[in-house]
């Protein structure tokens, strides 16, 4: 899903790349004791199979940051684009401080749960001795300075790089060759990047357009508000994410703006006309996004 374009936008002033990196002891293991035994119960050869034990059973604190950080990395994806395979993603310059702003709630969140668990952790192993019977080994878990040193949470802000700033020392025929490869590079990564929320909001407009399927009398689908809501978050994204000014988008952009005024997950359940026009602007819209390369 991609669209060729001619130029490539110079990023330096208008986005920056941001990393976020959130490490969280796993606190699982594998009991070689437990393995060879599950091995030689079902005569097995040796290496085929392997147990391994949460150390602290089912922790509900435990659980809590596991779910924050998978909250918290959804969050940081919604709001950014794909930059390069390292984890750098890109973000507009407009949105960087309503992004920073999110991370630092969940960053001082985690942080809570955290020193909550830390507090709990030698509770938490007395647990364990029940929870694992003979499973339970006291030499598998961290003392708790140890264990503090597996959590961190850490973003990282780069400014985004100009295709024309080079530094090599070349003849000047290999130069110019690495100039274009390096323009090329930096015009794909930059398509890739401003396509990614089009990608999004296709899926989102399809499965928008297939929830809205149905009249009054027959069985009603499953009609999340999230259905809605997250169409509209991904359209108020077009306009920051448009970082080359691409007019087709632009004008696509405001025909889903114009039509999303007033869509409500109550009147689309409840009004069977006003659903059906929804639907087909929805519909008519899809049916126009090729014209980008989406």
């Amino acid at each position: 899903m991609n669209f060729e374009t001619n130029t490539a936008p110079t990023l330096a002033s208008s986005a920056l790349l941001v990393d976020l990196r959130i490490s969280q002891a796993t606190l699982r293991k594998k009991d070689k004791r437990a393995s060879q035994e599950v091995v030689n119960t079902n005569n097995a050869k040796s290496g085929v199979a392997d147990v391994y034990k949460s150390l602290l059973g089912d922790s509900d604190i435990f659980q809590a940051i596991g779910r924050h950080v998978g909250t918290a990395r959804n969050l940081h994806v919604s709001m950014t684009t794909p930059w390069s395979d390292g984890g750098q993603r890109l973000i507009p310059t407009k949105r960087y401080f309503d992004y920073t702003k999110t991370m630092s709630d969940m960053q001082s969140e985690f942080f809570n749960l955290c020193e909550k668990f830390f507090v709990e952790y030698k509770f938490q192993v007395e647990q364990a001795k029940v929870k694992l019977g003979d499973l339970f080994n006291k030499s598998d878990y961290p003392t708790l300075e140890e264990l503090k040193l597996k959590f961190a949470w850490n973003v990282y802000t780069f400014p985004c790089p100009d295709a024309g700033d080079i530094r090599v020392d070349l003849p000047t025929e290999a130069l110019k060759q690495v100039q274009a490869d390096c323009q090329a590079s930096y015009t794909d990564m930059i398509t890739k990047s401003m396509n990614d929320v089009w990608t999004r909001l296709h899926g989102a407009l399809t499965k928008m357009s297939d929830k809205l399927d149905f009249s009054d009398g027959e069985d009603k689908k499953v009609f999340r508000d999230t259905i809605v809501s997250k169409a509209t978050m991904l359209i108020d994204m077009l306009d920051d994410f448009n970082l080359n000014k691409d007019p087709e988008k632009e004008r696509i952009r405001q025909q889903l703006e114009y039509t999303f005024q007033g869509v409500t997950p109550d009147a689309l359940r409840e009004d069977a006309h006003f659903r059906a026009q929804t639907k087909k602007n929805v519909d008519d819209i899809l049916k126009s996004l090729p014209s980008i390369g989406i």
